[in-house]
């Protein structure tokens, strides 16, 4: 009952806030000490007790500012025409604004006049069986808003990235394939577009080739004569990530269509909300969302081009309703950020759905594009390349670190070996921890084990990279230069 009743106040709140109803509706609300308890005087002469047991100070609205009375007798602004409430804090009497309590001074009685809707509400709550606090009520209120805020968020950037997925269709004369893609890349103007999708959406697993019809529809022209044929640049069982090339397109240059916005943290969050824009069992866009369960984990798949092969993928799993269908497509987050690509779900619980994060998916499909504009040709035939440190490294130590609002898992990585003839081998030695990786001037804190192993994506060939490491207590830097030698292919 309680929280019905809060919400549905709350609902109230809400609503005055969107309508920008502050303005010009003002009343004097008063407060005193009553038997010792700071007290708030209600439209019906009744003393409603709050708390508190030191002195209070005169408040009032000066040219529109709310100011309050200091020891000299001046008129000294506090805030802008808020709804105040008040508190003892640490024996301080203070008010509350902007999400935190501030504290005053005097030792007269309070008199403020300014906009009551907050205790005006907490009062009919009051009435219909709350029994909270006013406190209480502004912190449950303050979450609430929080909460609306969110879903407000997500809706706009909703809006706006409906723009950038697309519906993938495959087709051969054996089979076909549905999935979603992504937008990374795009030249309006002239009708480019370079897409991610996943791997195995554009895979015949009844021919083992890559299908040969691979068509993308954007949201709203998902019919026949608005299909856009695409080329498709290559595809990576090893990051379960294909590229597909759109050119000269007709839909492109008059459409709504916009590129996707990659977010640049590195890190999922557990409990941030995200949502999920993809073609669910091949019926069209849709959107689901949720929440982050677990920030990175890995899971076990049989090989794409092999099944005979298993492969290992670091995942972000989300309660987000996954699908078939939704393979490649992009998970955002509520600053309609890209974090991941959709790869997979688990079919025994509906509540557990795995994507791919956007930092190796990303840097993966940039090393297909790369290859593929440097041979002028499909690159799906395994020419695509990646460089190679030559080194082992382990978890020496994890914990979880809050810091800025936010709770993540903070791991210290150390070097076990380093291979011989590695640009690691001297350079590198056992026992360093590794604290930073610098590529191209850009310094990545090193967290996570993965980090090492992601980022390097990010080199080719004759590129040099610093690593900042502790050796023996001395914080060091450290170069590294790779060489032709030092590359793999990646399948």
């Amino acid at each position: 009952m309680r929280n019905k009743i809060f919400k549905t106040i709350a609902l109230a709140l809400i609503l005055v806030f969107i309508l920008g109803l502050t303005a010009g509706c003002f009343s004097q609300v008063e407060f005193a000490y009553i038997n010792g308890v700071l007290s708030y005087k209600n439209q019906q002469g009744e003393w409603i007790p709050l708390e508190g047991n030191d002195s209070s100070v005169s408040f009032s609205v000066i040219d529109g500012n709310l100011c309050y009375l200091d020891d000299l007798g001046n008129w000294v602004e506090v805030d802008q025409g808020s709804d105040v409430v008040f508190s003892i804090r640490n024996g301080k009497l203070c008010y509350y604004s902007n999400g935190s309590w501030v504290e005053v001074g005097g030792d007269s009685t309070v008199t403020v006049e300014g906009n009551s809707q907050i205790v005006d509400l907490y009062l009919q709550s009051v009435q219909s069986g709350y029994s909270g606090s006013i406190f209480d009520f502004i912190d449950e209120l303050e979450q609430a808003t929080h909460d609306f805020q969110i879903h407000d968020d997500v809706f706009v950037s909703v809006q706006q990235n409906l723009g950038c997925v697309v519906s993938v269709w495959c087709e051969n004369n054996n089979a076909s394939s549905a999935g979603s893609g992504v937008i990374i890349d795009l030249d309006k103007e002239n009708g480019n577009a370079y897409v991610i999708t996943n791997c195995h959406v554009v895979y015949d697993d009844y021919t083992g080739r890559f299908f040969s019809d691979i068509y993308v529809a954007l949201y709203g022209q998902e019919y026949s004569e608005t299909l856009i044929e695409t080329e498709l640049v290559g595809g990576l069982q090893t990051y379960d990530i294909a590229v597909l090339k759109v050119e000269n397109s007709d839909v492109i240059k008059n459409s709504h269509v916009t590129q996707a916005v990659v977010c640049q943290d590195q890190t999922a969050y557990v409990g941030e909300t995200v949502y999920a824009i993809g073609n669910p069992d091949g019926a069209g866009i849709a959107v689901t969302m949720g929440i982050v369960s677990v920030d990175s984990e890995t899971i076990t798949m049989p090989g794409i081009k092999n099944s005979r092969i298993e492969i290992d993928y670091r995942e972000i799993r989300v309660d987000a309703p996954i699908n078939s269908g939704n393979s490649g497509g992009p998970l955002f987050n509520s600053k309609g950020q890209v974090i991941g690509i959709v790869n997979a779900k688990n079919t025994e619980n509906e509540n557990m759905g795995y994507v791919l994060p956007i930092n190796p998916s990303y840097l993966a499909a940039l090393k297909l594009i790369e290859t593929y504009q440097n041979n002028g040709s499909n690159s799906s035939v395994g020419v695509v390349r990646k460089v190679l440190m030559g080194v082992t490294i382990q978890i020496a130590s994890s914990t979880a670190v809050f810091e800025d609002g936010k709770t993540f898992i903070k791991e210290t990585i150390q070097v076990v070996s380093t291979e011989a003839g590695s640009v690691s081998r001297g350079v590198l030695l056992q026992g360093d921890t590794l604290v930073s990786i610098i590529i191209d001037g850009v310094e990545y804190e090193i967290t996570r084990l993965h980090t090492v192993t992601e980022n390097i994506l990010r080199c080719s060939v004759g590129d040099t990279i610093q690593m900042k490491l502790v050796r023996d207590g001395e914080t060091l830097t450290v170069s590294i230069t790779f060489g032709e030698s030092n590359t793999a292919t990646i399948d």
